[in-house]
């Protein structure tokens, strides 16, 4: 006796083919995203300012990266960082931040003083 498969089986089970088949593909695709994927962790000195070690490095983490600060350390930010334009980046605070008690020192030139804020079309220039 001969069975006949619905159409709708056979939908499925081309779609099962076709999933089985691109999924090699799809393996190896993630694995190229994941290698390209860069991390710091911002390294930190007991009583020294941690901001230089960063700003050295931030033109080289600018892009499909992850820029730490990890938990339970005391970072110290006591000069002004000048982050480049960032594209598919996540800066992650877990540790504790520091600043100078004069915030005017840490703003530096880049305080929002300086910017302009083109509100209509939600644009900030620095």
């Amino acid at each position: 006796m001969l069975l006949r498969r619905s159409p709708e089986h056979r939908k499925r089970r081309m779609a099962a083919r076709t999933l089985l088949l691109l999924l090699p593909l799809l393996v190896q695709y993630v694995g190229l995203v994941q290698a390209q994927w860069k991390t710091f962790v911002v390294p930190h000195v007991d009583g020294q300012d941690d901001s230089p070690a960063l700003q050295a490095v931030l033109p080289d983490y600018s892009v499909n990266s992850t820029i730490l600060f990890k938990k339970g350390v005391h970072y110290n930010i006591f000069t002004p960082l000048k982050f480049p334009v960032l594209t598919n980046v996540e800066v992650r605070v877990e540790g504790n931040l520091s600043y100078p008690n004069d915030i005017a020192t840490i703003q530096g030139p880049y305080s929002l003083r300086s910017c302009v804020s083109l509100t209509e079309s939600n644009v900030f220039v620095v």
